[in-house]
């Protein structure tokens, strides 16, 4: 057993490693900008309940502001659902990307398993064989010996 394992395509395990390192960072910006949008968008929804209600104090000015407030948040909340919908996409996307990466670096991760298993029971063969040859030496000698 002088020989060590070597994996011929290892420089394909390292190259997909990387890939999915890179998909995994990419998914991991996208999920975390899609939660911020999130929260802006919960955040702009709370504001609009919290001024949406009518007060019969104020006056015509106050009312006309929290109209014209109104309907700025409004927009400003239909913006955010359309940034949250092509983030939702991103991220579908990104994960699809991740998951083929991972699928690929698994491909080669299992032939460099059953490389290494092939490999070990080819040297564990010859050892049986060597380990053999001196058994059959040794009870050849003791024959001799008789």
């Amino acid at each position: 057993m002088g020989q060590t394992y070597k994996f011929k395509l290892q420089r394909l395990l390292d190259l997909r490693e990387k890939e999915e390192d890179g998909k995994k960072i990419v998914f991991m910006e996208a999920l975390r900008e899609k939660n911020r949008v999130e929260e802006e968008l919960k955040s702009l929804e709370d504001s609009f309940q919290r001024y949406s209600t009518v007060n019969n104090n104020m006056s015509v000015t106050e009312r006309k502001i929290q109209h014209h407030y109104l309907n700025l948040l409004n927009s400003t909340i239909d913006i955010t659902q359309e940034k949250l919908k092509t983030d939702e996409e991103r991220v579908k996307l990104t994960r699809k990307e991740l998951v083929t990466a991972q699928v690929n670096k698994k491909i080669v991760g299992i032939l460099k398993d059953k490389d290494q298993a092939a490999f070990i029971k080819e040297e564990n063969r010859i050892e049986q064989i060597q380990n053999d040859e001196f058994a059959l030496y040794g009870f050849i000698r003791e024959c001799g010996r008789r």
